[in-house]
């Protein structure tokens, strides 16, 4: 079984993606295969399941195999594949073989960009490289050096905060270059990344074309490359091309059952801007669903980006829709991306306290009665959406679509749902950390120190250190939770280093509040 499913990693491909005469094709074959993706998800965690009920027991070969079900969930469970590759971690550590520590930490970095972990990930890929010295292990440390500034680059759209990423991508290809043969697949591949950074796009979309025609569709390489190409050439304005290999890459996704892909969600936007309004739809909420069950943040993040145009295409087919379908769909993404982010937040902190110590049990038992408030404050988001369901459809039904324009653009619902995430929030965060808002204080200068207005509130300086504390240092994502503009937030970031005893190690120390050595 072992070998079978390393060795077969694409075994669920059907054949003959290319032998589609046209797009439409491709498309039709797309759309019975994501009909039928849970079968094939089912099929494949089988599979994974069968193999670790055989995990043997001698450390050896634990951590191969620990190792070998990490890398089968990498793509349809990153949470799943980072718990067994911990596991494989201890082991190599406790047996000191630090080859292999090394390479289970290269494997982690590039799946940490995914779940949003960018400095947990660089601190990864940073003490691996001491510890790999062999050319095989050295070759896998670049691959996946590769992989995870391949990850961080595709987060982001706008060239500025691209730039950095390319330049350490470039050099993890240089890098690689040197331990692959030159006229491989692989090689070509970071060949095209290369020439694509280097701005030489004409000799990019040679080497992508000639390497999808000539790859079999049951290559891992043909569904990077058409992935590859397809955003090239979406980029470049051809989106009819963009179409037909993003097709071919998001069908080859589906039958390697490979949830974190980026083509699926791309495409869907693509056929939104080409008029197939419900198909695209469509597309957009499976490329959603593959994010949020693959536990890929940084993906759903992406895709989240696209609701505007969701929107939009909405607005054009009907007018009176629209409002309540945005309503609808936006309240729904906000409400499942905070109680996704906080559900695995907090499960991941309970789970370090529980391996922690023994003794520590208690504590850890204090901070589950927290989840709970986390979890009110969903069925509140989903109490407010039925009444606002409600309200909307008996004012459709009475003809007072400007009543209901007017509620909307009152921006009360919002401010409601605002003070009561901040409530809730306040509430459990001191709760976890009683003595937060005095540690905070006592790295202030004396006359520059922060009073809450009330006990058991925070002040929106504290609520900024109180992200920062629960690792949420995205300073975007932190401006779209209080509900302020970025530089808002690096404002406030600034000014209360200003009034620290030690600017240089205040943040370090914050992030200190509350650990349990």
């Amino acid at each position: 079984m072992l070998a079978l499913l390393v060795f077969s990693p694409c075994m669920f491909y059907s054949s003959g993606i290319l032998g589609a005469a046209t797009v439409d094709d491709v498309i039709k074959r797309l759309d019975d295969a994501l009909g039928n993706r849970d079968v094939h998800l089912k099929e494949r965690v089988a599979l994974i399941d069968s193999l670790k009920s055989e995990i043997h027991p001698d450390v050896m070969s634990r951590i191969k195999e620990y190792e070998t079900v990490g890398n089968l969930y990498r793509n349809i469970n990153i949470d799943s594949a980072v718990m067994y590759y911990n596991k494989a971690l201890a082991l190599a550590r406790s047996s000191g073989d630090s080859e292999r520590e090394g390479l289970i930490l290269a494997s982690r970095s590039a799946l940490y960009t995914l779940m949003g972990a960018t400095r947990e990930a660089v601190v990864d890929f940073v003490a691996a490289d001491t510890l790999i010295k062999s050319i095989d292990g050295r070759k896998a440390y670049f691959t996946e050096g590769c992989n995870m500034y391949e990850n961080m680059i595709s987060v982001y759209s706008f060239e500025g905060l691209k730039r950095p990423y390319e330049v350490a991508f470039s050099i993890q290809i240089d890098s690689l270059l040197t331990y692959l043969p030159e006229d491989s697949d692989e090689a070509l591949f970071y060949m095209a990344h290369r020439y694509r950074i280097n701005g030489k796009t004409s000799l990019m979309l040679a080497v992508l074309s000639d390497a999808v025609e000539r790859l079999e569709d049951d290559d891992p390489m043909f569904g990077r490359c058409a992935t590859m190409l397809g955003l090239a050439y979406s980029d470049m304005g051809r989106n009819d091309d963009a179409v037909h290999y993003l097709s071919l890459a998001a069908l080859s996704n589906v039958y390697a059952t490979n949830l974190t892909g980026m083509a699926l969600g791309q495409l869907g936007i693509l056929l939104y801007d080409k008029g197939d309004v419900s198909r695209g739809y469509r597309y957009l909420t499976a490329a959603l669903d593959n994010a949020v069950l693959s536990e890929s943040k940084m993906r759903a993040m992406r895709v989240s980006e696209f609701v505007p145009v969701v929107s939009r295409a909405f607005r054009e087919r009907d007018q009176r829709k629209i409002v309540f379908s945005m309503v609808l769909v936006g309240a729904l993404f906000v409400a499942l991306m905070v109680v996704a982010y906080l559900s695995v937040a907090m499960r991941r902190e309970m789970k370090k306290l529980k391996d922690a110590h023994a003794e520590l049990a208690e504590a850890n038992h204090k901070k589950d009665t927290h989840i709970s408030e986390f979890l009110n404050l969903s069925s509140i988001y989903m109490e407010k959406l039925e009444e606002f369901m409600r309200i909307a459809k008996r004012k459709i039904s009475v003809n007072q679509v400007d009543d209901l324009l007017n509620i909307i653009k009152s921006g009360k619902i919002i401010d409601e749902q605002t003070k009561v995430f901040y409530e809730i929030f306040d509430n459990a965060f001191i709760n976890i950390y009683p003595t937060f808002v005095d540690e905070v204080n006592s790295l202030l200068l004396p006359d520059r120190r922060i009073e809450p207005s009330c006990p058991g509130s925070l002040t929106t300086e504290l609520r900024i250190l109180a992200f920062m504390r629960l690792r949420i240092d995205d300073t975007a994502r932190v401006a779209k939770f209080m509900g302020l503009s970025v530089n808002t937030i690096y404002t406030y970031r600034n000014k209360i280093r200003g009034k620290a005893i030690d600017r240089d190690t205040f943040e370090k120390k914050v992030m200190e509040i509350g650990r349990i050595a």
